[in-house]
C-alpha cells in the first residue's frame, strides 16, 4: 500500500503524500482512504468531463444496500438500452 501511494505522490502533492503515509504508519487506514479517495475522485471527474459525447449518471443511495443499488442501475440500464430479456 505505501508503494501503491508513492506511485501517485507527485499527483498527491507532498503534503498530502505525507500526510497519507504517516496515516498508513498510524494504521489509520480510514485517513488513508480519504486521501487516496479525494485524489481519484479527483481524476475521475476529470476523466468525465473529458468525456463530453457521452451522457452519465450519477446516482447516490442513502445507503449501502447492494440489492437496492443492483436493482436501481438494472432499472436505469433498461431505461437508457432497453429491456435484454
Amino acid at each position: 500500500l505505501e508503494q501503491a501511494i508513492t506511485n501517485i505522490q507527485k499527483r498527491l502533492g507532498n503534503e498530502q503524500w505525507k500526510a497519507a503515509i504517516d496515516a498508513l504508519h498510524e494504521k489509520d487506514f480510514k485517513r488513508v482512504a480519504a486521501i487516496a479517495l479525494y485524489y481519484y475522485d479527483k481524476a475521475y471527474d476529470k476523466a468525465i468531463a473529458m468525456k463530453e459525447d457521452r451522457s452519465i449518471t450519477r446516482f447516490t443511495f442513502e445507503d449501502d444496500n447492494i440489492d437496492t443499488i443492483a436493482n436501481t442501475l438494472l432499472q436505469e440500464s433498461k431505461k437508457s438500452y432497453g429491456s435484454s430479456n
